[in-house]
């Protein structure tokens, strides 16, 4: 049955996402695979800045419809401005469930917000023992978006997830200077990695979200660098594709790649499994309109997904 479901998603994907247009017979229609992200036996998570969300009137319904074709369990967004175009998502991902799966989490206030932290997760396979919160609230400096947590367990195991939208923008270069953007970007480094290892030494720790900042530069002006320098304790599961080709990055317009996952080391072994995987979802690969019909309608981030065996 749910094999048939996302078949049946993944067209009614591909005919919202060309605005009910007619599909050209004699036109190559590109392949699905890359929608076909989230497995039986992975945890399958997925962080997306969904900039100002909704951005048009469509997004609600092409998110919608893109999360539950990527059977993903978890989903950390970033810039959400409304949470009731929020929660209609959790409708229309409830709509195509028989037993009402989908739930959202927001950071903000429901009468207003300004790019607020999310998640929605389908507990269809998980359980939240306790409702997410925010730390740092008190720190606008290091973290203008307070990082938002959620613990969840599944197959009897607990996970900790740490959504994140650090401060944006900077020259490249880290100063000294106390409201130097990479400086802030670096304190919240520092500061978020002290909290794990306060609190969490021991627990499967996943940092997600959008960094604002890249990981492969060198030491002198990488902001992550406390992360990056201890690889027997942490590891940026995406390294190798902030040092690929700018074509498969998660910020295409500048280009640039700056939202990350970044995993504790209890969660090296999983991540090593074969049927593990990390990977940008270039969705606009599927519209007929490319990167602008997707920048103008969804997003100008795309969506960086990973898969962790249980």
């Amino acid at each position: 049955m749910r094999i048939w479901k996302a078949l049946f998603l993944i067209f009614a994907l591909f005919f919202q996402l060309n605005c009910g247009r007619p599909i050209d017979s004699e036109k190559e229609i590109p392949s699905t695979t890359a929608l076909s992200f989230g497995t039986e036996s992975t945890l399958d998570i997925l962080t997306w800045n969904l900039e100002w969300f909704p951005k048009s009137n469509q997004t609600v319904s092409r998110v919608s419809e893109i999360i539950y074709s990527l059977q993903a369990d978890i989903v950390a967004l970033q810039e959400i401005v409304s949470l009731s175009a929020l929660n209609q998502i959790v409708e229309q991902l409830n709509q195509y469930d028989d037993n009402n799966n989908w739930l959202a989490y927001f950071s903000g206030e429901a009468n207003g917000s300004w790019q607020e932290l999310a998640y929605i997760i389908n507990t269809n396979a998980i359980n939240i023992p306790q409702e997410p919160y925010q730390i740092y609230q008190n720190d606008g400096t290091a973290f203008p978006r307070s990082p938002f947590v959620i613990h969840l367990t599944t197959n009897g195991k607990e996970w900790i997830i740490i959504n994140n939208h650090l401060k944006c923008c900077g020259d490249g270069t880290l100063e000294s200077d106390t409201w130097d953007e990479e400086n802030r970007r670096q304190q919240a480094s520092f500061l978020l990695e002290s909290y794990i290892e306060e609190n969490w030494n021991t627990e499967r720790v996943i940092i997600v979200g959008d960094y604002n900042d890249e990981i492969q530069e060198t030491e002198s002006n990488n902001v992550f660098w406390n992360f990056i320098s201890q690889p027997e304790l942490y590891k940026f599961a995406d390294m190798e594709i902030a040092n690929g080709h700018s074509s498969g990055y998660s910020y295409p317009t500048w280009p640039s790649h700056l939202d990350h996952i970044l995993i504790s080391n209890e969660l090296f072994d999983a991540f090593d499994a074969s049927e593990s995987k990390i990977s940008v979802i270039k969705i606009d690969d599927y519209l007929d309109g490319g990167w602008n019909e997707y920048d103008t309608y969804i997003s100008d981030h795309r969506p960086v997904g990973i898969s962790l065996a249980f």
